[in-house]
């Protein structure tokens, strides 16, 4: 399979390469897998297939992506519009920069070598969903 549908099938996640083609999925039982090469880099994909917005808070290894922290359900995250694509190319280092997403050996991964992360963890994509009400929902005619 290429994509995963959450919240309801408000949202459909994938797995894409650095030319934007899927990276298969497969599942067992309710756990998902990738099939994934080592070297190779990666980016998350979500699809907002609603008129509503939400906000997206990923992580990958344990690690969340914006701010390098521990994973938590409690932080910020990516706003995902209506009708919108979202694209995480890796782990935010900056306003301009990111350190890509790329599968490795759980010793050489990211997370392992990260004072927040841990070996634990690696191998794990982890998202929350959360609905957001953006101001043009809120609005309302005046009479």
């Amino acid at each position: 399979m290429n994509s995963i549908s959450m919240a309801a099938g408000k949202i459909s996640f994938s797995v894409v390469d650095d030319h934007g083609q899927f990276i298969p999925m497969y599942r067992v039982g309710q756990k998902y897998y990738l099939s994934g090469r080592e070297g190779q880099s990666y980016q998350l994909q979500y699809e907002n297939n609603t008129g509503k917005t939400f906000e997206i808070v990923a992580s990958v290894d344990g690690i969340d992506v914006i701010n390098g922290s521990e994973a938590s359900r409690s932080n910020a995250g990516y706003v995902l519009h209506a009708h919108d694509t979202l694209k995480i190319e890796g782990f935010r280092k900056s306003y301009s920069a990111v350190a890509s997403f790329t599968f490795s050996k759980p010793k050489d991964a990211y997370a392992a070598n990260s004072d927040q992360g841990s070996i634990q963890n690696t191998g794990v994509i982890g998202t929350v969903v959360y609905d957001l009400e953006a101001p043009e929902e809120k609005a309302k005619p005046v009479n």
